[in-house]
């Protein structure tokens, strides 16, 4: 797959030249010769695969997120009301028998406070479940 990656070079501070290389959309991509040679898996399970990687990625702000390990109902799901980022599931006591739903955003930007925001999984989760068993 050619074209996949541009290279490019810039003129730096001190007068040397740069050589860097950047990912290019596939639409802008020189070169793109489908099924050209026998492969492990076909062009379309190729391009299937990419668009599920890219939905599954979990760094990502984007509220769409894989199912995770673990018994809460909502994880990937959910929104911190005071900061707006994504809230991760946390599991504490004997066994992890106690999950919550945690914002953690404060400690990844090295703030004092630990959490915008912290609530119990199970009584959400509940609740969620009884909603969607009723319709």
């Amino acid at each position: 797959m050619f074209g996949r990656y541009q290279s490019c070079k810039k003129i730096g501070p001190t007068g040397e030249i740069c050589t860097q290389s950047r990912q290019m959309p596939q639409d802008q991509w020189r070169v793109v010769i489908p099924d050209h040679h026998p492969g492990y898996i076909t062009w379309d399970q190729f391009l299937a695969n990419r668009r599920r990687l890219a939905a599954n990625r979990t760094n990502s702000e984007v509220l769409a997120g894989p199912a995770r390990e673990g018994l809460c109902l909502l994880q990937g799901m959910l929104l911190c009301g005071i900061c707006g980022r994504r809230l991760s599931t946390r599991y504490t006591g004997n066994g992890g028998l106690y999950p919550s739903y945690d914002c953690n955003s404060r400690s990844r930007d090295a703030s004092p406070l630990r959490h915008c925001m912290s609530l119990p999984a199970k009584p959400l989760d509940d609740a969620i479940a009884a909603r969607l068993l009723i319709c």
